[in-house]
């Protein structure tokens, strides 16, 4: 089974795990495990693992979608306990970062628009915007699916790239959008050219914000995916029907 947890969440999932600002989440089933962020806190990230029976030793790869703290300030903590990981990583990262990820003896790179990280599983390469970020693209049973930490370069941005990378239009979208700040209509509005570039599902978390999740709820129906901590996002056909509400899971 093809599947996303998310480990790291300021939004509230399944009960029994710690919240905090910012973002990660697991994809399992790929051939190889993948951590996609690692959240503001190492010690908090590390306690949502353990609470979703999670071994960070079992964790082959490290995809870093920007430098952001809430982002990036679990990492360290994270590759200290798991320091035969591969990271892959944003361009131009802070000093302050690297210095903080070389302590830790694990090396790093970046990766190409496209490069094929696990069996499925590719990233949009660097994009540019206020903040250089990257989103990972996952292979699912109805078309690939998105993820992305904020979306700092534009959403409808970092979907066009996808859809160009992969070949396909984007049909899940998941993960943070930084959509807080915008009014009702500028919502609404966005939600249009995501449906019009070929958007069917999609699962807001993060910085998204409590209004924009409200709204795109209401403008994407059935295609909306209740996200948050704990929660699981089934991304092929082998898990329809799988996983029960205690787990959090959702079908892509």
């Amino acid at each position: 089974m093809k599947e996303l947890t998310v480990v790291f969440d300021n939004v509230p999932g399944v009960p029994g795990l710690i919240t905090g600002w910012g973002f990660a989440a697991v994809v399992r089933g790929y051939g190889r495990t993948v951590l996609f962020d690692a959240g503001s806190d190492g010690a908090t990230l590390l306690s949502n693992l353990r609470a979703l029976s999670i071994v960070p030793k079992s964790i082959d790869l490290v995809v870093l979608s920007h430098a952001h703290a809430d982002h990036a300030g679990g990492l360290p903590e994270f590759l200290s306990v798991a320091p035969g990981v591969e990271l892959i990583v944003p361009d131009s990262l802070p000093k302050r970062l690297v210095e903080a990820i070389e302590a830790t003896g694990v090396g790093f790179r970046t990766a190409d628009p496209g490069e094929e990280l696990a069996d499925g599983v590719t990233t949009t390469g660097s994009l540019p915007g206020k903040q250089i970020e990257q989103g990972l693209i996952l292979a699912g049973h109805d078309g690939p699916a998105l993820v992305t930490g904020c979306a700092h370069p534009g959403v409808q941005t970092m979907l066009k790239e996808a859809a160009r990378v992969a070949g396909s239009p984007v049909g899940t979208l998941i993960g943070g959008f930084h959509l807080h700040a915008f009014r009702k209509g500028s919502v609404r509005a966005t939600a249009a050219e995501l449906r019009e570039m070929g958007l069917e599902r999609i699962a807001p978390s993060h910085c998204t914000g409590d209004r924009a999740t409200t709204i795109l709820a209401d403008e994407f129906g059935e295609g909306f995916i209740e996200s948050g901590l704990g929660r699981s996002i089934v991304l092929d056909d082998e898990g329809k029907g799988g996983g029960s509400p205690g787990s959090g899971s959702r079908e892509a």
